[in-house]
């Protein structure tokens, strides 16, 4: 089975940490925006485990430079369509913004919190997934997100999201978001990568 070096490859490489736990409370902003990604990644039915929730990397995935380091990168995300309604620039801060990992602000009572760290020791030793759906049995697997980027006037926002939930079994999206009467709508999701 190849995807499992693959994955840690990609934890270790791409899920640099800081640790989190000191981390700001999100903004309300912030909050909503998360809020609705996690609705979207625990309701998908395609091919991920049925759970109530999934697991969450506390600290922010960072692009890298090519794929001997990690999943994505940089060029991955140049080389992907812009959406219709995605203002100017914001694919680029996106990009610049997501050169290093930064702690997440993530409080949702769909996702269960790990650090990065822990997540790359359940899958050094012999379990792994056996190991991470012994500590997290009702689980869809774990996400990890970008930094989200805003556009100048708010009302658009750009994420990264990879969710994994086997050696065979994880995507990662490119999230357009649009906030229409003061809430966060997703617009529009451009995959990145399918294992």
């Amino acid at each position: 089975m190849m995807m499992p070096a693959l994955v840690v490859l990609a934890i270790g490489a791409c899920a640099r940490s800081i640790s989190s736990p000191g981390a700001e409370e999100a903004d309300p902003n912030l909050k909503q925006l998360f809020e609705v990604l996690l609705a979207d990644r625990v309701n998908v039915v395609d091919g991920f485990p049925a759970g109530d929730y999934v697991v969450v990397v506390t600290d922010s995935i960072a692009f890298c430079q090519s794929k001997d380091d990690c999943l994505t990168t940089r060029s991955d995300l140049e080389g992907i369509e812009t959406f219709a309604a995605e203002p100017n620039g914001l694919r680029e801060r996106l990009i610049s913004e997501n050169q290093s990992s930064k702690p997440l602000a993530i409080s949702d009572r769909r996702a269960r919190l790990i650090s990065a760290p822990e997540l790359r020791r359940i899958f050094s030793g012999k379990g792994w997934w056996e190991e991470f759906y012994r500590l997290y049995p009702k689980s869809r697997g774990y996400l990890e997100f970008g930094k989200p980027v805003f556009s100048n006037d708010g009302n658009h926002a750009l994420v990264y999201l990879s969710h994994v939930c086997g050696g065979l079994c994880g995507s990662a999206w490119l999230y357009h978001l649009e906030k229409r009467n003061q809430r966060w709508q997703i617009a529009g999701a451009k995959m990145v990568w399918i294992s």
